[in-house]
């Protein structure tokens, strides 16, 4: 029986035994858009295994269990593959309690199979061998060649895409000269490798935005240096180094402070960007002779271009560029972007924006990075590190213990500093059965507001919140400049799933003429509120502070982002932070 794909489908065996290494760890990744159903995979382990493990059909029917669980399709979908194969049938009898509570066929990558299986190692002793088949390593050596081909070709097509940049460079005759920020990362060591390839005059700068000697030590600055350098010498590319901690400190750090203090809760990689990547580092690299920057975030920029004309989002100001989410929808990066002005934005370009994260961490491989691919990647606020963040805060704000309120007045424990709580949390208060999360933030007082799970979504999920200090990437939709609503998409926190809205502003003043408005666009972009419906669906946890990206109702295009301020609850309740 012939099976579509089946070829491919032997580079699930490596999978279950540790000794066969024949296969790069960069086979598995590529391959993220390959879907393989549970039953093909159950054929060709079963076949390829029966000749050596005749038997021991126990242990074959206990990877095929766990491989079920794993995966979760349907159970039934595996008996059709397998109607031919009566020693199986015979044993398959212990796998039929799993019919019942198994999800209808959903497919999964390779990639993401393999990461699942890792993560249950002490479940390998248990996996039949097939080194001893002489057929089935026949069949993983051709496999081998195979993947390595189609690999080829994907890297081929990476290294070749053309990289866009403005058009006008074209007309002068040239590629512009690209400075890229280099982290000791694998994104941006791959930005430097695509650009090297075609033919781009390509200058790097590992930027120094946070000094760990002045605190506990938690940041990782001295090995991605290294890194940043290893990287540089391997592309033979010009490196500096540039501290931009004191830019960090006045323009993000403090008012990352003053935000908790007011009982906000900021977003300052949002901010990182806007100030320091598409600014202080912008004008350092023009310094350098660099035309533009390039940085690896996984997003898109579309130079040259136009926003869509739809009525309602007709700008005056246009920055002729588009700023789109990145193909990776579990990476896209375009939320972080959503505060950084248009105009800064068009000084730059994404190569990663049209790959998977998967496919830049194999090609890292294939080109020799395999150091830094195995690095985690940053999760949370850089500077605090893995400690909690409390911890961090009493290092530059004076705590003060607090109660713990529920939501019947009650005082149920006790807290160490209000500032370092934030909406949605989960509030560790010893002797209670039941969870207590946080709804509200009072600094003045110094309280901690909490409620059981069992209520929560009372307080917590809202239909509407209020937003200020936008930035519209090509300016205000004209629409809003006439006080008139505008259908959205929205995301109030990075990977968040997308939800309708209806975005209206507040107290709109009428009176201004349109050029009075295009004067003064700035300005009134920080002082004008917006309310923002949620249409597709409540919001859960949207708190004060943090940062909601605003899409394009029918696109990937992002309109720009604004900073909530207050929060209005089902029940009815606005939460807004009690300002010192």
């Amino acid at each position: 029986m012939m099976l579509y794909g089946s070829s491919r489908l032997n580079t699930f065996i490596p999978l279950f035994n540790k000794q066969i290494s024949g296969l790069s760890r960069c086979y598995y990744s590529a391959y993220t858009l390959e879907k393989y159903s549970l039953s093909n995979i159950k054929e060709v382990l079963y076949s390829t295994t029966k000749g050596s493990r005749s038997n021991d059909n126990n242990n074959a029917s206990d990877m095929i269990s766990l491989t079920t669980n794993v995966v979760g399709e349907n159970h039934n979908n595996i008996n059709n593959s397998n109607n031919n194969n009566n020693n199986y049938n015979n044993n398959n009898n212990n796998n039929q309690s799993l019919n019942g509570r198994l999800s209808p066929i959903n497919k999964y990558s390779l990639a993401n199979i393999r990461e699942e299986l890792h993560t249950n190692n002490n479940n390998f002793s248990s996996f039949p061998s097939p080194l001893n088949n002489t057929a089935a390593t026949t069949t993983i050596t051709t496999t081998n060649d195979n993947i390595s081909k189609e690999l080829d070709l994907v890297y081929r097509k990476m290294e070749t895409n053309p990289i866009k940049y403005p058009s006008h460079y074209a007309i002068e005759n040239r590629k512009p000269t690209i400075c890229v920020g280099l982290s000791g990362g694998v994104d941006s060591a791959i930005v430097s490798y695509l650009l090297g390839k075609q033919d781009f005059k390509v200058k790097c700068v590992y930027i120094k935005s946070w000094d760990e000697k002045d605190e506990l030590g938690y940041c990782s600055g001295e090995r991605d240096y290294k890194d940043a350098c290893d990287i540089a010498q391997s592309l033979g590319v010009t490196l500096f180094h540039r501290d931009f901690t004191k830019e960090y400190w006045n323009r993000v750090f403090h008012s990352f402070l003053k935000d908790y203090q007011q009982g906000y809760t900021p977003n300052p990689d949002v901010f990182c960007n806007r100030e320091i990547k598409f600014d202080v580092f912008t004008e350092h690299a023009k310094q350098l002779g660099a035309d533009m920057i390039a940085t690896g975030h996984y997003a898109t920029i579309l130079h040259n271009q136009q926003q869509p004309q739809h009525q309602h989002q007709q700008q005056q100001q246009n920055n002729n560029i588009i700023l789109k989410r990145g193909k990776d929808r579990n990476k896209d990066q375009s939320y972080f972007l959503c505060m950084t002005e248009g105009h800064k934005l068009a000084e730059a370009i994404f190569p990663l924006g049209e790959y998977l994260k998967n496919d830049v961490i194999a090609m890292a491989n294939k080109i020799g990075f395999n150091n830094i691919t195995s690095k985690r990647s940053s999760r949370g606020i850089c500077f605090v590190g893995k400690r909690p963040l409390p911890e961090f805060l009493e290092q530059y704000i004076p705590l003060v213990r607090g109660a713990f309120v529920d939501d019947k007045g009650s005082i149920i424990g006790e807290h160490k500093g209000a500032v370092c709580y934030t909406i949605g949390q989960k509030a560790n208060i010893s002797g209670r059965q039941e969870r207590y999360f946080i709804y509200k933030v009072d600094v003045i007082n110094n309280q901690v507001h909490v409620c059981p799970e069992s209520v929560s979504d009372q307080y917590l999920l809202s239909n509407a919140c209020v937003i200020s200090h936008l930035n519209w990437i090509n300016g205000t939709p004209l629409a809003l400049q006439s006080g008139l609503p505008i259908r959205a998409m929205c995301q109030i926190r990075y990977r968040a799933d997308l939800t309708e809205c209806l975005i209206e502003p507040i107290n709109h003043n009428q009176q201004h003429s349109l050029q009075q408005q295009q004067q003064q666009q700035q300005q009134q972009s920080q002082q004008q509120q917006y309310r923002v419906t949620f249409v597709g669906k409540q919001e859960r946890a949207a708190t004060p502070g943090q940062i909601v990206c605003i899409y394009e109702l029918e696109s990937d295009i992002c309109l720009g982002g604004g900073v909530v301020q207050h929060v209005e609850t089902i029940n009815g309740t606005i939460l807004s932070p009690s300002k010192k």
